[in-house]
């Protein structure tokens, strides 16, 4: 079933006896359950723990499943598009360094506002 999510087996590090730990690679979330034996299927219980971990990445606001690839398109007006290149240059910085920069900015404003 985890690997059907797109979960690996994890063997770094302890694993506690029977537990066995799996991760996903693209959101590294890890999930630990007991080791199937003696058959290859899930107990309710190992159900209830996997279940339990994906809703606490649900609560936390993120998706377990989307893969970010750090790049994206931005529609914006040409006159504020050539502004930015400019003002960017003007720091000789990539417009993109620019971007990412007023991004994390913006951010970090905003979480400040709510308290985070």
């Amino acid at each position: 079933m985890l690997e059907q999510l797109r979960f690996i087996e994890y063997n770094k590090g302890k694993t506690y006896g029977s537990r066995v730990e799996f991760i996903d690679n693209n959101t590294k979330i890890k999930i630990k359950i007991h080791k199937l034996h003696p058959t290859n299927n899930l107990k309710p219980y190992q159900i209830e723990i996997i279940l339990e971990e994906l809703k606490k990445w649900e609560e936390l606001n993120k998706e377990p499943y989307k893969k970010y690839e750090g790049s994206f398109n931005v529609r914006i007006e040409p006159e504020l598009h050539r502004r930015a290149t400019l003002f960017a240059e003007s720091f000789n910085i990539s417009l993109n360094q620019f971007v990412a920069k007023a991004i994390c900015d913006e951010i970090e404003a905003c979480e400040s506002k709510r308290g985070k």
